[in-house]
């Protein structure tokens, strides 16, 4: 299930404004300028520095904060970097070794959790207005949303990477992630799910 095409087939959820939890290298930037959204209108959160710097390189007009997002401020946390990049986490691996044998990880950096609203109030950036979220950060997609929780109530829609085994070491399945989102009025309108046990899910927001 590809972002693009959630946006073709849902007029009603192509955002104003949008904030993408896991960046890496903004490989969405494209998908998103091409249905009308603006380097202005969209904000992007990365943990690793290092890739923040190189996302900051190739896009200096794009907005690009760095911080491992989380439930709790200033604790201190392990952020494991792999090979690859897209599958780094503040969870270890742990299926994820056997269904991606080729994904490992090769670096741990000790960094600072922080929520989103926080993040954005630290860079000046309102934490209101935004209306849709994109969520990937490996497994620790439940943490994130519980941290922004006063933000919720202006998100149409949520697209986020879910889980149903323990793709990454105490990782949230998908039915916590439906089941939080539930009791702030979210449905879940479309999931597909790989063949590795994890995959993506759309959350729109009852009208």
């Amino acid at each position: 299930m590809l972002i693009q095409d959630l946006f073709e087939r849902y007029a009603q959820i192509r955002p104003k404004r949008l904030l993408h939890i896991g960046a890496c290298l903004c490989e969405e930037r494209d998908y998103y300028l091409k249905h009308g959204l603006s380097d202005a209108a969209v904000t992007w959160i990365e943990a690793n520095p290092e890739v923040v710097a190189k996302a900051r390189a190739l896009f200096p007009q794009a907005t690009i904060l760095q911080g491992l997002i989380s439930d709790r401020e200033g604790e201190q946390a392990d952020f494991h970097v792999t090979n690859n990049l897209q599958s780094s986490s503040m969870l270890e691996l742990e299926l994820h070794r056997d269904e991606h044998p080729d994904v490992v990880a090769i670096d741990t950096m000790v960094l600072e959790t922080t929520t989103v609203p926080t993040l954005l109030k630290r860079h000046g950036l309102p934490t209101e207005g935004y209306d849709f979220v994109n969520l990937d950060i490996q497994g620790a997609e439940l943490r994130a949303l519980r941290g922004m929780e006063s933000m919720l109530g202006g998100v149409r829609a949520i697209y986020t990477e879910v889980n149903e085994k323990e793709i990454y070491a105490g990782c949230a399945r998908f039915d916590q992630i439906r089941a939080f989102l539930g009791e702030h009025g979210y449905q879940c309108a479309e999931v597909a799910m790989t063949k590795h046990g994890w995959g993506d899910a759309l959350f729109l927001k009852s009208a």
